[in-house]
């Protein structure tokens, strides 16, 4: 997805994210993260009740699952 526009942050540290990225990812959250001083965010997809979907086999490894430990460390990865 191309560079959009500077974004404006709210005096309550609120941003927007552009209704063209939320209608491609589908995301109805999202998590952040620093990586050397750039804010990465990353959709997540939650459940009616509310848990979010961390690992979606069809989405995220081309419908192969995982083994326990490799999901391990990605969680991990994004604790750091």
């Amino acid at each position: 997805m191309p560079t959009t526009p500077a974004r404006r942050i709210t005096s309550k540290g609120q941003i927007t994210l552009p209704a063209a990225w939320r209608k491609k990812t589908g995301a109805d959250a999202v998590v952040m993260r620093d990586v050397g001083g750039v804010l990465e965010i990353r959709p997540v997809h939650t459940t009616k009740r509310g848990d979010m979907i961390i690992f979606n086999a069809d989405r995220d490894n081309g419908g192969k699952g995982i083994e326990v430990g490799e999901l391990i460390k990605i969680l991990r990865s994004l604790d750091k």
